[in-house]
């Protein structure tokens, strides 16, 4: 955006930041201070961001994704800040792969300290910023995040695998960001811009609109801000990917299906059967699955009330 780089605009953003960063330093103001940074940032000429956007907005934002109260903030914050470096500015092949090897390490911490969890305020940032990356760096996006997130590797080896082995959190995340990214492969559009969250509505400081709006092209509508459920369980339209995407299509595939027998042979109708046959039960199953009929005025047991017969 040409007017985003002129000097006048460049004078009242350095104003309003000096302001933003006294705030930023003390921790009572980070959940107010934090959003107004990046969103200074981010209008800021390319120039500006690309010298300040990492170092002093990303590079210390580790304690604040572990905290359970400004993850949200800091995940919608790092998707508008990797939207803009990825979709506003250039930067050279071999320092890109820097910033993102240096994010895949910051958000998605591998084993047990890590701090992804299923919960949807988490998970619709955390999709979009994977989206954003997906887009223009596919095979990176597949081979450094996605996979890893599905545990790939452990269920493309030989091991016996026990289910406290599973990182299940990581793993429907996995799930859910590859169906994300080739649902935009498939529609050919990219991710917008992060303005807002359905879910995030509580830990926003600004009035945006209640979508997500890409800032280069008017035909984003709602439905592109996170693919619905009925979309992602329709079948996926293979023609006119590269073979990078379809060779990762079917990764994915050979993948779920191990998911898929691991969870029908741990869960399945017969392990579930197996464990009622070896509890006691604590009705007797003679009076909870009785089908005699009732007379009108017969009065109810204890066992029947328990189990909900009035």
């Amino acid at each position: 955006i040409p007017e985003l780089n002129t000097h006048k605009w460049y004078q009242v953003l350095e104003s309003i930041k000096f302001r933003l960063l006294q705030m930023y330093s003390k921790p009572k103001h980070w959940q107010s201070a934090y959003p107004a940074l990046v969103a200074t940032l981010c209008a800021s000429p390319h120039d500006v961001f690309s010298q300040q956007w990492f170092g002093l907005l990303v590079s210390g934002l580790q304690p604040r994704l572990k905290d359970r109260t400004t993850r949200a903030t800091a995940l919608i914050g790092l998707s508008r800040l990797v939207w803009t470096y990825l979709f506003r500015t250039q930067d050279s092949s071999a320092n890109t792969t820097k910033v993102l090897n240096d994010l895949v390490r910051l958000v998605f911490v591998p084993g047990r300290r890590s701090f992804i969890s299923a919960d949807r305020e988490f998970v619709e940032p955390l999709l979009h910023l994977i989206r954003i990356i997906g887009w223009k760096h596919r095979n990176f996006t597949f081979k450094n995040i996605i996979f890893p997130l599905m545990q790939a590797d452990l269920f493309s080896s030989n091991r016996e695998l026990r289910v406290i082995d599973l990182e299940t959190d990581k793993i429907v995340v996995g799930i859910r960001a590859f169906l994300a990214v080739i649902n935009d492969l498939e529609i050919g559009e990219p991710p917008p811009f992060p303005l807002h969250f359905e879910s995030q509505s509580s830990v926003e400081v600004f009035g945006f609109a209640t979508t997500p709006v890409s800032l280069r092209t008017p035909r984003d509508t709602p439905s592109r801000s996170t693919p619905t459920d009925d979309r992602l369980s329709q079948p996926i339209a293979l023609t006119g990917f590269d073979n990078t995407s379809t060779e990762a299509y079917m990764r994915f595939c050979r993948i779920l299906g191990s998911i898929t027998n691991f969870c029908d042979n741990n869960f399945g109708g017969q392990a579930t059967l197996d464990n009622q046959l070896t509890t006691t039960p604590k009705t007797p199953i003679a009076d909870a699955f009785s089908f005699a009929r009732r007379g009108i005025d017969e009065p109810l047991s204890q066992i029947d009330i328990r189990n909900g017969l009035r």
